[in-house]
């Protein structure tokens, strides 16, 4: 059986790996054992539309490094399948129709660094099933129907840089799922059914450079939660249904560049809400429910260079409100009823997009202006008015 597999699919390999040399002295001979390639460090078999695979198969590939089965129909996989092929460092398990998975899957792959599952109809997954992985660098479990995480499930997983859990069914995370993962620079959590997070869920991440949170249904976050993650850059909170942000919740983030809270259901924020971000050069608020800003509210954002305060409620913008934020280059204020333009507005050198569609401004200066020239008349006009 083993062998009628092999011959069937030994053309479409060694066209993927462009060995044809090997490819034609294989299918000149009598012996089409796959054998014929032990030696080989990559194997690419994705897009065949397999539907199993014998569990001896890779028998004959102990120096196999790289592996892909992406793109096939596999359902299930043989529990030993993987352990002749030891030295595996990068495997992809990818885009087919696998729904569980054995807890001693990977347990001879001790060497595994890159790990794709993702677009599968995984459920769960056991608690041991990555214990031995202990060189794991990046795990991509995107887009699965995982609904939880078993506690201690990334116990062993002390190198891991990236792991990306989006496009799931999570509703809830144990306190200490994430504990020892102080390598990782990337966690991805959009786009599950996550509500609350437990207060301390990230403490241990102090090397974190990444989060994102988006498109979950979060209403309440603690005001400690960020609290040790002085590394991180970019933070994405859009989508949810926070309907207030604590006073300090960002106060120790002094490394941040982008911070996104669109499409909540915030109705005011803290004046002191931005202290410490002195780094912070993108922002986003986009969707939310504020119908006024205080003045000094964007004053310790000294480097914000774009600014989205699109579809909101806003009526009226204090005169002083961009006093502080001399680099502000994009400004974005559309589908607002503002009809007045705040005069620090005039006064930004650096200005070269300002988006003032669907406001109550007249309507000859209501648009959309892509470049410094004709931002420049647009405020000269209004000056004008």
């Amino acid at each position: 059986m083993v062998e009628e597999i092999l011959n069937e699919i030994l053309k479409d390999v060694l066209l993927k790996l462009n060995r044809l040399d090997e490819f034609r002295s294989v299918y000149n001979s009598t012996d089409t054992r796959f054998d014929k390639f032990g030696r080989l460090k990559h194997l690419d078999i994705g897009s065949l539309n397999l539907t199993k695979l014998p569990d001896n198969i890779f028998d004959p590939y102990v120096d196999l490094e790289r592996l892909s089965l992406r793109m096939n129909s596999l359902v299930t996989l043989p529990e030993n399948i993987f352990d002749s092929v030891p030295n595996l460092t990068h495997l992809d398990l990818s885009h087919n129709g696998l729904v569980d998975l054995s807890e001693n899957l990977f347990e001879k792959l001790p060497h595994l660094q890159y790990l794709k599952l993702r677009s599968n109809q995984l459920m769960g997954l056991p608690v041991d099933i990555f214990s031995v992985n202990n060189k794991l660098i990046s795990l991509d479990l995107v887009n699965n129907n995982l609904s939880g995480l078993e506690e201690n499930i990334f116990r062993n997983n002390l190198k891991l840089e990236v792991l990306n859990l989006s496009r799931n069914n999570i509703s809830q995370l144990a306190p200490d799922i994430f504990d020892g993962l102080n390598s990782l620079e990337v966690l991805d959590l959009k786009i599950n059914n996550l509500s609350q997070l437990p207060p301390n869920v990230f403490s241990a991440l102090t090397n974190l450079h990444l989060l994102y949170l988006s498109h979950n249904r979060i209403t309440k976050i603690n005001e400690e939660i960020f609290l040790d993650l002085s590394c991180i850059m970019a933070l994405f909170i859009n989508n949810n249904q926070l309907s207030n942000l604590p006073e300090k919740l960002f106060s120790k983030l002094n490394n941040l560049y982008e911070l996104n809270l669109d499409f909540n259901l915030l109705t005011n924020i803290s004046n002191n809400i931005f202290k410490g971000l002195d780094k912070l050069e993108r922002l986003g608020l986009n969707g939310n429910l504020i119908n006024n800003l205080n003045s000094n509210l964007l004053e310790p954002l000294h480097n914000l260079s774009v600014i989205r305060f699109r579809e909101m409620e806003i009526k009226q913008l204090d005169d002083d409100i961009f006093k502080h934020n001399r680099q502000l280059q994009d400004v974005a204020l559309s589908y607002n009823p503002i009809s007045q333009l705040p005069s620090s507005l005039f006064h930004l050198e650096k200005l070269t997009e300002l988006q003032l569609d669907k406001t109550s401004l007249p309507k000859d200066l209501s648009g959309y202006y892509a470049n410094r020239a004709q931002v420049l008349d647009l405020l000269e006009k209004i000056k004008q008015n």
